[in-house]
């Protein structure tokens, strides 16, 4: 499982905000919608700490991939 850099804390998924439109959690793999539009700009924040870890979903994806 990989680690939250600023917390610690063992994260499964990412939170996902995209500058009001939708709100997802991110997986490393696909998206569960869990409110809003769409999803543009994305901003992947820790579930835990709320702390900015990503801009880019590829960045995203290769950290959630890294400890599968």
């Amino acid at each position: 499982m990989a680690k939250c850099p600023k917390c610690g804390g063992e994260v499964e998924y990412l939170e996902v905000y995209c500058k009001g439109w939708g709100t997802f959690h991110f997986d490393g793999e696909k998206y569960k919608y869990v409110g809003g539009f769409t999803r543009i700009e994305s901003i992947y924040i820790c579930p835990d700490c709320g702390k900015i870890l990503f801009t880019d979903e590829g960045e995203a994806a290769k950290f959630l991939r890294k400890t599968k």
